[in-house]
């Protein structure tokens, strides 16, 4: 899995752990209970996120995506006022790719991601 990878996979995660504390912040107080909030959920999230059938998580990919989508519908389903492009939950913004020269894999430093 490329550093790229890895780091909107990490996103995804956090996205999906912070769900529940970040609709927690913007409803009346519901006492639900400290268990709410399980490993078994967070596994199953994961789960859905990391499966083979989310294609990876190019940018831009169908995977990607298909993974925001995902979230997206937690985060309705949750109650979360939308907060992205034309009232919905996602937010598209433009990434500009640099390339190299030379064919090869590309490498973490200190000084960020360099292609060989």
């Amino acid at each position: 899995m490329s550093v790229m990878n890895r780091f909107h996979f990490h996103v995804a995660v956090l996205a999906t752990i912070l769900v529940p504390s970040i609709a927690c912040s913007q409803r009346p107080v519901v006492s639900r209970g400290e268990g709410a909030i399980t490993e078994a959920l967070i596994r199953r999230h994961v789960n859905v996120i990391a499966d083979d059938s989310m294609l990876g998580r190019n940018t831009p990919s169908r995977g990607l995506d298909m993974t925001a989508s995902y979230i997206a519908a937690q985060f309705k389903r949750l109650g979360l006022k939308p907060g992205g492009d034309s009232g919905t939950y996602i937010q598209r913004y433009p990434i500009s790719k640099a390339g190299s020269a030379s064919a090869g894999a590309n490498r973490a430093s200190d000084s960020g991601i360099r292609a060989d």
